[in-house]
């Protein structure tokens, strides 16, 4: 067997887990995320696996160390469950809590700084920027999935848990994701991106032009009602 797996993980990752899965660590990381990542596709257990594969897969094109990127893009979101609580940005709780966990669960020791970079590295508004190539294929995962049809739905689901208006989630879009095709720092997460950043750029084009109608008749009745109080 290659010291790697194929290419077949641009359609699935089935055959990076398969290829991981021999290792002790693998075998007991997997079954920590299982219990501990809410069942959710925002931050949760959802994301973390998509960017996992993307990630891992990146890592198999780009040549770089795929036990690193695997368990980087694991835990790279295990801080948020404890974020709020603590006022500490859960990049850094994530890290802190991968270089115990990966010691405890026999992860290979002289490998576990460069996952805690990479850990650091993907936070977009921690403000670290990705250097090696583990750092820069997990970045890239992160990112990925906020394009794309599930980047809208991620976006849509965000704001209306947050309780933003309509108007807040296309800013939202504007001010953040419009930039993360720019971002991309592999050869191969800026040809996904670009893809991904087409659809996302229509979808939220067409919403701002869809919602007009409705700002127009709000605004229309907003001054009538002023008129009718004079």
């Amino acid at each position: 067997m290659s010291s790697q797996p194929d290419l077949k993980c641009m359609q699935s990752c089935t055959h990076i887990i398969e290829f991981l899965s021999p290792r002790p660590w693998f075998k007991k990381l997997i079954r920590i995320i299982l219990v501990v990542y809410p069942h959710d596709d925002v931050h949760g257990l959802g994301h973390v696996l998509r960017v996992f594969c993307l990630a891992t897969c990146i890592a198999v094109i780009e040549g770089a160390d795929l036990e690193v990127v695997a368990a980087a893009a694991l835990l790279h979101d295990i801080g948020r469950l404890v974020e709020k609580y603590v006022n500490v940005h859960h990049a850094l709780i994530s890290a802190n809590v991968a270089s115990e966990l990966l010691n405890a669960i026999g992860f290979p020791e002289h490998k576990i700084d460069a996952v805690k970079r990479a850990i650091l590295a993907h936070s977009y508004s921690l403000g670290f920027t990705p250097k090696s190539i583990e750092e820069c294929c997990v970045s890239d995962a992160d990112k990925l999935d906020a394009l794309g049809a599930i980047g809208v739905y991620r976006t849509i689901a965000t704001n209306i848990l947050r309780g933003n208006s309509l108007n807040d989630t296309i800013e939202h879009f504007v001010e953040k994701l419009s930039k993360l095709e720019h971002l991309m720092c592999t050869k191969t997460g800026k040809k996904l991106a670009q893809q991904k950043q087409k659809f996302i750029n229509n979808f939220f084009k067409n919403l701002k032009s869809e919602t007009i109608l409705g700002e127009e008749a709000y605004n229309t009745i907003r001054d009538l009602v002023k008129s009718w109080s004079t």
